[in-house]
């Protein structure tokens, strides 16, 4: 079986390391995103399957578009049997979808038709879902709207953030690829059309989503710092002793009192705990990062910035 892949998210690297694993599968190349600036300092940097790409020794294109001649001319002398996507961040036009013998399988991270789109990750983590997994679908022209070939299912905590979740989501992808592949092109399954009218969207995350509003519940607060973590973060800015801090949330939890209190009311912020009303319960602020400095507790920021009972944030 002669195959390429489209990946870029660190989420897709266990997929293509089982691939690269099995002799019944040539894994004849691969393309990723150009390398992006990341960090404070803006650094170059490949993406985690241009990375690992590197460390295995197999061909990587980094390309802008795929859809392009430059990138389709040399992928039609390869001769792939089958396309496989996983979290490439490109639309794939109709020549590239006809261009394999086998037409191009994608791996969603979701149990479509809920959550197409860019983000079913931190959608599963907002939506308080109690199951999500991913989906095996045969990729038509639009967005994650091909039929499906199979779904597996994964059991949600309710505590999980987005990293864990997709680090879960990678793992139980790889051990059905090699799987799934045989039996598709052993013509044992039959893809199935989507419900569209069914269909969800989980947007692409920008930066303002992570912006916090006391006005929504304790509840969708906790689930923002858990689906938004690392990035942009479930962040608000606090205005103290005469200055003005951004403070990013990383860990908190809902609590069961009942205060007669105006959303974004500090209620207690002492040596033991940080707890602000929200416009339905409260929550306790266990973790934040200052902007510009490091991750502490909460009540070890309260030290070197104390906050009166009452202050609205």
């Amino acid at each position: 079986m002669r195959l390429f892949f489209l990946g870029s998210g660190a989420i897709a690297v266990p997929t293509v390391e089982a691939i690269h694993r099995d002799q019944d599968i040539a894994l004849i190349g691969c393309g990723t995103q150009p390398d992006r600036p990341v960090g404070r300092q803006r650094v170059m940097t490949p993406t985690p399957i241009g990375q690992w790409c590197v460390a295995n020794s197999i061909d990587v294109v980094k390309t802008k578009s795929v859809n392009q001649e430059s990138f389709q001319a040399p992928l039609r002398e390869l001769e792939a049997d089958i396309i496989l996507v996983f979290s490439f961040g490109q639309i794939l036009k109709r020549e590239l979808l006809n261009l394999p013998a086998y037409g191009c399988l994608n791996i969603h991270a979701s149990l479509l038709p809920k959550y197409r789109g860019a983000a079913p990750v931190s959608a599963a983590i907002l939506g308080g879902d109690r199951t999500t997994g991913i989906t095996f679908m045969k990729m038509a022209e639009g967005l994650d709207s091909g039929p499906i070939h199979s779904q597996f299912e994964t059991h949600l905590t309710g505590r999980e953030y987005a990293p864990e979740l997709e680090a879960q989501l990678g793992r139980l992808a790889a051990g059905h690829i090699t799987r799934m592949l045989s039996r598709i092109i052993g013509g044992e399954l039959s893809p199935v059309p989507q419900d569209h009218a069914n269909a969800v969207h989980a947007n692409k995350i920008g930066k303002t989503d992570g912006l916090i509003n006391w006005a929504d519940s304790a509840t969708h607060i906790e689930r923002q710092v858990r689906a938004y973590h690392p990035w942009p973060g479930a962040r608000f800015d606090l205005e103290a002793r005469g200055k003005e801090r951004r403070l990013t949330i990383t860990k908190a939890v809902v609590t069961n009192a009942a205060a007669d209190a105006a959303p974004a009311t500090v209620l207690s912020a002492d040596k033991s705990d940080w707890r602000v009303q929200c416009g339905e319960g409260e929550i306790l602020i266990q973790r934040v990062i200052p902007d510009g400095k490091r991750e502490m507790t909460g009540v070890e920021f309260l030290r070197g910035c104390p906050l009166q009972v009452g202050k609205i944030l």
